[in-house]
């Protein structure tokens, strides 16, 4: 995926984190908010948020604040279900503002990454630890707030327990609906996808409604290995002609609220409208980093592999600053 693409992935999540936000505000008036502070996050190899790497002392930068966002492949309104019925996470971005310096950057996460998940009964105990893709742990809540802390903690506990304070979850529905509430979105289709919708012509010039734009950013052949990644090229190209039309319609403070409100079914989130407020002032980072890794073939599906000593690199890079001596 190319640097613009992943720029403009950005930018569409922070607009639904905001969508997610105001929406909160709104029907839960933060009764639910989960407040996390960095202290829960201590682990053995962070002594007083201190790490040691390669022989250098780093300590992490309290001006930060994460936001983790979640796509969910799942059809219908959110509603509270059991273990398994509230699907799975099929998109993960971690949004990193930085306070002191008014800015946003972002980690993009595979479905597909290999890590450890809670598993839980149907009664919502616990069962055991086990090594699974990391789209799964959002399926081992109630479809709600249960599964995006539990997959918050996942994501964390990847990243090191990297501190996560917030998040926000999306239906797939809730971008069909969106789209449809944009009356279309107009794509040129890069390459031949007539085995996903004839209509899918290469080089064609097609306006897609809510149906057919699902068919585009959710179908992966799952016998197919590392099909998630041709996924995300289309899924990331909707995302770029969807920001032109919301630019386009949507304008001013009042009707981003009437707008978004149409949205509440297909989200759960837990940010207040002060966080919204602070957001919107922000400038978004040219580059989206990815976790580093491979995919590699599983008898049942693909396992995106990590690898863990480009990954730390890659955290100290974003979360940490040097200690000077």
């Amino acid at each position: 995926m190319n640097k613009r693409k992943y720029i403009i992935l950005g930018v569409v999540t922070m607009i639904l984190v905001m969508i997610a936000g105001t929406l909160a505000y709104r029907t839960i008036q933060m009764k639910d908010k989960e407040k996390v502070e960095y202290k829960e996050y201590k682990s053995n190899t962070q002594e007083k948020n201190y790490i040691m790497y390669k022989g250098k002392k780093y300590k992490y930068n309290y001006d930060l604040r994460t936001i983790l966002f979640m796509g969910i492949d799942k059809q219908g309104e959110i509603v509270k279900n059991k273990v398994g019925a509230g699907g799975q996470a099929d998109s993960l971005m971690l949004l990193i503002l930085d306070t002191k310096k008014e800015s946003i950057s972002a980690l993009s996460i595979s479905r597909d990454t290999m890590t450890d998940i809670k598993t839980y009964d149907a009664d919502g105990n616990h069962l055991s630890t086990d090594r699974e893709q990391i789209a799964l742990q959002y399926a081992y809540g109630d479809g709600g707030k249960k599964s995006c802390i539990r997959t918050k903690e996942a994501v964390s506990n990847l990243l090191y327990q990297i501190p996560i304070q917030s998040y926000v979850s999306l239906t797939m529905e809730g971008f069909s609906y969106l789209t449809d509430i944009l009356g279309g979105v107009e794509i040129v289709v890069p390459e031949d996808y007539t085995h996903i919708n004839p209509m899918f012509e290469k080089g064609k010039t097609i306006t897609l409604n809510g149906r057919t734009a699902q068919q585009y950013v959710r179908f992966r052949n799952t016998n197919e290995t590392g099909s998630n990644n041709e996924r995300m090229e289309r899924q990331s190209q909707f995302v770029e002609a969807l920001v032109k039309k919301l630019q386009t319609e949507i304008t001013g403070t009042k009707k981003i609220a009437q707008f978004y409100h149409k949205l509440e079914p297909y989200m759960v989130t837990d940010l207040s409208e002060d966080e919204l407020g602070k957001m919107l002032h922000y400038q978004m980072d040219k580059i989206i980093e990815k976790v580093p890794g491979k995919v590699q073939e599983n008898e049942k599906y693909d396992e995106f592999v990590v690898d863990n000593e480009k990954l730390k690199e890659k955290v100290i890079k974003l979360f940490y600053k040097k200690e000077k001596k």
